[in-house]
C-alpha cells in the first residue's frame, strides 16, 4: 500500500494526506512528515524536514522510529561496540525500553541530530565512546550538570573547555556535544559516558582472536613497532593490521558475539554504564 500511495502524487494533480503510525507510510522518502503533539494541554505540529531526515540517517535512524517511545537511546561508535553492548546487556537495556545504535564512528553525531532527537522523542540520549576514562567523564558530567541546571552556563562551558586529561578525539566530539546540550539548556536529557580502554575489542579475551598473544597491550605496541618499521606497508589502523598476517584475527559479527559471551563476568565499565542508564530512566 505504501508503494502504491507514494505513486499518487507524481501526476502532479493528486496531493493525499494521511493520519498514521505505519512505519512503511512514515518511510517514504519522498512524503512530507508532520508530527501531532500535545504538550501541557497545547496542541503542536511539527515538520521533519529533509535535514533533520539526514540527521537520522546520521544516527541510524528511520522517521518511523520516532514513534516507537524509548525511554532511552544509546548511541555507540560502530558495530562492534553494539554487538558487545547487546551481548553483555541487550535483555537488561530492553526490559528498560532502551535502545543502542551504532554511529559507523565518532565524526557520524552531530550537535543538530542530537536536536532531533531531543525534538521529536522523549527518549534520554546516551553517547558512549571509547578511550575516555570512564570515572573522570562521569566527575565531569556531575558538576557540569549541576552548573548548568544552576544558571551558571557560562561557568559549565568554561568548566567543559579547560585543558584535561580527558584529551582525545573522542573527548573533543564529545565535549561539543556536551556544550550544546548545556547552551541548549537540554543537558538533563543528555549523558556522555566513556569507556576507559581504547576500543571495546580490549574487553574482550584477547586469545580469542590472536591465540598466544599475552595481552591486547602487547599487540598494540606490536602494531606501533610495525608501523615504525615499515611505515609504507604496514596498516595504520590496529584492526585492519590485525586481520593480516601473521595474527589473522576474525573480527566478524559472529566470532565478536561469541567471544562477548564466553565472558565470566561483565566488565567494570559496562556494569557502570548499566547503573547509569538504570538511574537516567528506571
Amino acid at each position: 500500500m505504501a508503494e502504491y500511495v507514494a505513486t499518487l502524487p507524481s501526476d502532479g494533480a493528486t496531493n493525499v494526506l494521511l493520519a498514521t503510525h505505519s512505519p512503511e507510510l512514515l518511510n517514504v522518502p519522498t512524503a512530507n512528515v508532520y508530527e501531532v503533539a500535545r504538550t501541557s494541554g497545547t496542541r503542536s505540529v511539527s515538520e521533519l524536514t529533509s535535514a533533520s531526515r539526514e540527521h537520522l540517517e546520521e544516527l541510524g535512524l528511520l522517521p518511523s522510529d520516532l514513534l516507537r517511545r524509548q525511554r532511552g537511546l544509546v548511541l555507540v561508535e560502530g558495530l562492534h561496540d553494539t554487538l558487545v553492548l547487546e551481548a553483555l546487556l541487550g535483555a537488561e537495556l530492553e526490559a528498560l525500553r532502551v535502545e543502542t545504535r551504532a554511529l559507523r564512528g565518532t565524526h557520524h553525531v552531530s550537535p543538530a541530530a542530537l536536536g532531533v532527537l531531543f525534538d521529536y522523542t522523549p527518549a534520554h540520549i546516551f553517547v558512549v565512546f571509547d578511550n575516555i576514562a570512564t570515572a573522570e567523564l562521569n566527575d565531569l558530567m556531575k558538576k557540569v550538570t549541576v552548573l548548568s541546571e544552576s544558571g551558571l552556563v557560562d561557568e559549565a562551558v568554561r568548566l567543559l573547555n579547560r585543558p584535561t586529561f580527558l584529551g582525545s578525539h573522542e573527548w573533543d566530539k564529545l565535549r561539543e556535544l556536551i556544550q550544546r546540550c548545556v547552551e541548549s539548556g537540554t543537558i538533563r536529557r543528555f549523558t556522555a559516558f566513556g569507556l576507559t580502554a581504547k576500543d571495546v575489542l580490549d574487553y574482550l579475551p584477547v586469545d580469542t582472536f590472536v591465540p598466544g598473544a599475552a595481552s591486547w597491550a602487547d599487540l598494540r605496541s606490536q602494531h606501533a613497532d610495525a608501523r615504525k618499521d615499515r611505515p609504507g606497508a604496514t596498516a595504520r589502523d590496529f584492526k585492519v593490521w590485525l586481520r593480516g598476517r601473521p595474527h589473522n584475527a576474525d573480527l566478524s559479527s559472529e566470532h565478536i558475539l561469541k567471544a562477548a559471551n564466553s565472558l565470566d563476568a561483565i566488565p567494570g565499565d559496562f556494569l557502570q554504564l548499566f547503573k547509569t542508564v538504570q538511574a537516567r530512566v528506571g
